[in-house]
């Protein structure tokens, strides 16, 4: 099922969707999320990933798959090539912009037609809505099954 919706989606939510699913994450932690809660791994190719980082109740760490870990990297990858300068403390989930009125930062001028308001996090709501409009897979009231649900099963 994951495979199939990570198939048909954006750049940016195939890396949301894989990091809820493999780090068991719930939904409402991807727009708190800054790029510098990554921790890379590299001797397994994983991020290890501090959740809630502001919360004494609640912060944790776990960690994403090496699938996941290319994700975000392209997903970063992806930012930086349309200008965003991915400073540590920057969400590391933006709402999009419309690149067709950027351009890319590798090509002269891009400093002058990329200028942005500040970055912003994704919203719950957008982060739902992706998953609900993407899965097939629903529980008997009609609901999205939630990643986070399914840590619970193993």
């Amino acid at each position: 099922e994951v495979q199939q919706m990570i198939s048909h989606t954006s750049i940016r939510n195939r890396a949301i969707i894989l990091l809820l699913w493999t780090g068991g994450m719930r939904v409402g932690a991807i727009p708190l999320m800054r790029i510098k809660d990554l921790e890379p791994i590299d001797k397994y190719n994983i991020y290890k990933v501090t959740v809630y980082p502001k919360s004494e109740k609640s912060k944790h760490r776990t960690y994403c798959s090496p699938e996941c870990r290319v994700s975000i990297d392209n997903y970063l990858a992806w930012r930086k090539r349309w200008g965003d300068k991915l400073h540590e403390d920057e969400p590391l989930f933006r709402q999009d912009f419309d690149t067709s009125s950027f351009t890319p930062a590798s090509l002269p001028g891009a400093e002058l037609s990329n200028h942005r308001k500040e970055i912003k996090p994704i919203k719950v709501n957008t982060v739902r809505w992706a998953i609900n409009n993407i899965s097939s897979c629903k529980n008997s009231k009609g609901h999205c099954l939630v990643p986070h649900s399914q840590k619970h099963y193993y």
